[in-house]
């Protein structure tokens, strides 16, 4: 393994970068469309309150007009329309009723303050204010061009023939500093005109907002061009569309205008500015939670792998000798290293189904040999199994064609049974096994044989013994067909039985049919598995389990049968490993056989000395018991307040096994090991709650618990109260 640490955490970090990376590079577009979108969105606002002052510049013209020409058909109006001379006194009253009229109808209009209409044969001239008989009274007192000298009103009027009429500098009213007016000309006749004079911040303030044109220009032309209101403080180049303005052309078509704005750039970068602050800081915040996340993310994924990597390694699975360079790679280390598990696994299985077929094999043989007795759950294991009604058939080499040979040459032969033949006649679900070269062993299901049809059975047999012998070269084969039995423990009476018959078969009558009973002596063979069983139950104490394996060994009959003494002098031999291994051959007498007594005397004599063996070991775990409580629950008591007090701990102190540990606590108390230390820790806790004034945080530390809330709970739990309520109710009373 290389000293320097694992790659993978920095390999998922450049992975997540450069995604972001990509990311904000195809956003990138994105974000200069919509600055763009931005833009022409503030432009199309300046524009759209540009038309909206063109819209009130021409509403204003088409309201003086309707003022005009509701003045035309007023009857005082047309009667002074009439007049070629200057008014008669007599004719003031119609002069004041059409100025009345006059003021009402411009009040509402906007833009026009300054306005008056001129009779031009009469000289006569009214506002909304006041009247004037004299016209040149009115233009050099209180209407006054600065740069134009009106002394004749023929002169003014050819001056202002037009609709609009071009901006200059106006004294109005005898105001002590001349301002800049346009003048709209409206004439419905040839003999009285309406004037209305619009001074230059109106006009800027109905076009555009105060802020934003005194950054740029504005300018108003005539169909020929010729410019009837200028504003250009800073001096631009008129029409240029630079790098500081936005030109916007707009036409006034119902007085024949056109208007050029030259908007700033500066008017609407400030909303600009603050949307890319607004996105910059944005993405400046996405791109740091994003790293953040990375960084998250790629610990989470990287941490297992990079586990998973020295966890293989600590098990030394892909020291191969590779280079430091290719054990960066933490992907390709696992895909070695997984490679070579599922090499080794393969060749573990391989190795285990070996194994298994030798264990199954040497179970089978150990079966048959009565060494052990049968449990279905380690031989299904091995995939032993047996029916419930099965029956045993033993193929067995019985001698050899060649006359020549003498027996023992016959018996002593080299040659195997042809397995690979006989287990082609037997059903696919039996058990076969080789014992040796002279026998084959194989159980299957009792249904595979009806065996209320022997002369049928007989010829099947010997037509397998027949098609066998071709296989087994100059071999003689007999076979033995046991009935059916149900307990596979029985195999070892019947095997044994089979290969007694077997030797005395001959040639001419080579099958054998045994029958179960008459395989079995009156008591049960005494094998080796059956004698280590009485052992460890004379070892663990288990008294009626002795009794009752003793019921089996012994049956009613086995009493009167010759082989009861080798039966009774077997079982004695193991009791007496039993008391030796106990230390008791002071205190037990064991028995002995005695000619005197019977056979029922000697097996209840040996069935004391077994109860005696049983019952010293029940009380010598009873006394280690009782010590082993008083030592372990002292010491639980004694250490309550360390938190991290466990099973383990108390194992390791009294060298025993954990679970032994936990099964022992909840015998002697009744509880868990847990419900026993939280129980403990509770009864300190009163008397701390009673006796002392520690806070209920100090209390749950000081008896063991790992926090407040963990105290709280487990207090309510069992006193359905809180601590500090129950110390209230204690000090209380």
């Amino acid at each position: 393994m290389s000293k320097k640490p694992f790659r993978m955490f920095s390999r998922f970090i450049m992975t997540y970068v450069a995604v972001i990376l990509l990311l904000i590079l195809c956003l990138l577009p994105v974000y200069r469309i919509g600055l763009n979108n931005l833009k022409e969105k503030e432009i199309a606002n300046i524009a759209s309150k540009l038309e909206t002052g063109i819209n009130g510049f021409e509403r204003t013209f088409i309201d003086l007009t309707r003022v005009l020409v509701y003045l035309n058909d007023d009857l005082n109006y047309k009667y002074l329309v009439s007049q070629t001379d200057k008014f008669q006194p007599g004719e003031c009253l119609r002069v004041c009723e059409v100025q009345k009229t006059f003021a009402r109808l411009m009040q509402p209009i906007y833009l026009a303050n300054n306005s008056f209409v001129v009779f031009h044969n009469s000289h006569v001239v009214f506002d909304m204010n006041r009247i004037y008989f004299d016209e040149n009274l009115f233009y050099g007192t209180f209407l006054k061009y600065e740069t134009e000298d009106f002394d004749e009103l023929d002169g003014f009027r050819e001056h202002f023939n037009q609709s609009v009429n071009p901006s200059a500098l106006v004294l109005l009213y005898n105001r002590v500093k001349a301002d800049e007016f346009i003048t709209l000309h409206i004439a419905v006749n040839q003999k009285s005109s309406l004037y209305t004079l619009i001074d230059k911040e109106s006009l800027l303030q109905l076009f555009f907002q105060s802020d934003m044109i005194k950054m740029g220009y504005f300018i108003i032309m005539d169909a020929d061009n010729q410019t009837v209101f200028e504003y250009n403080p800073k001096g631009y180049a008129i029409r240029n569309n630079g790098s500081d303005l936005e030109l916007l052309d707009r036409e006034i078509g119902l007085l024949g205008l056109k208007l050029v704005a030259g908007v700033p750039k500066a008017i609407y970068e400030p909303a600009l500015q603050k949307s890319i602050a607004i996105i910059l800081t944005s993405t400046l915040v996405a791109i740091f939670l994003s790293m953040l996340l990375s960084f998250a993310f790629a610990y989470r994924n990287s941490a297992p792998i990079v586990n998973l990597v020295k966890e293989i390694h600590s098990f030394g699975i892909g020291n191969d000798g590779s280079s430091e360079k290719e054990r960066r790679n933490e992907l390709e280390y696992l895909h070695q290293s997984f490679t070579l598990l599922n090499h080794n696994q393969t060749r573990y299985q391989q190795d285990m189904e070996s194994y298994k077929s030798k264990m199954k094999n040497r179970l089978f043989e150990d079966l048959l040999k009565g060494t052990i007795m049968y449990d279905e759950k380690k031989f299904s294991e091995c995939d032993l199994r047996f029916y419930p009604m099965s029956c045993l058939l033993l193929f067995s080499a019985i001698g050899d064609t060649r006359e020549e040979e003498d027996v023992c040459q016959r018996k002593s032969s080299h040659k195997r049974l042809p397995l690979k033949e006989i287990r082609s006649f037997l059903p696919e679900d039996c058990v076969i096994y080789e014992i040796d070269n002279r026998y084959i062993a194989a159980i299957i299901p009792y249904g595979e044989i009806p065996f209320e049809n022997y002369p049928s059975i007989e010829i099947q047999m010997k037509m397998i013994l027949h098609t066998v012998q071709k296989q087994a070269d100059s071999m003689l084969v007999g076979l033995a067909v046991s009935k059916e039995f149900q307990d596979p423990n029985q195999l070892f009476e019947i095997y044994h039985h089979a290969k007694n018959i077997l030797e005395k078969v001959t040639q001419e009558s080579p099958v054998v049919f045994l029958n179960v009973e008459q395989s079995c002596e009156a008591n049960r063979k005494i094998t080796p598995a059956i004698l280590g069983q009485v052992y460890d139950l004379l070892l663990a104490g288990k008294e009626k389990e002795v009794d009752s394996i003793f019921s089996e060994i012994f049956l009613p009959g086995s009493l009167l049968s010759s082989g009861f003494k080798q039966s009774f002098y077997s079982v004695r031999g193991v009791i007496i490993q039993a008391v030796y291994k106990l230390s008791l051959e002071s205190e037990i007498k064991i028995a002995d056989f005695e000619e005197n007594k019977t056979h029922y005397e000697l097996l209840h004599d040996m069935l004391i000395c077994c109860q005696t063996i049983c019952r010293r070991v029940n009380g010598y775990k009873r006394s280690h018991n009782d010590n082993l409580r008083e030592k372990l629950l002292h010491f639980i008591n004694t250490h309550h307040q360390d938190q991290q007090l466990c099973i383990s701990i108390l194992a390791e102190k009294f060298e025993i096994n954990e679970k032994y540990v936990s099964q022992f606590i909840k015998e002697q108390t009744g509880k868990t090991y847990s419900e026993y230390l939280e129980s403990v820790r509770l009864e300190h806790a009163l008397v701390l709650l009673k006796n002392s004034r520690f806070s209920i945080t100090q209390i749950a530390m000081e008896v063991g618990f790992t926090s407040q809330n963990t105290f709280y709970k487990a207090f309510r739990r069992v006193y359905h109260v809180s601590p500090s309520s129950w110390r209230r109710a204690y000090l209380a009373g």
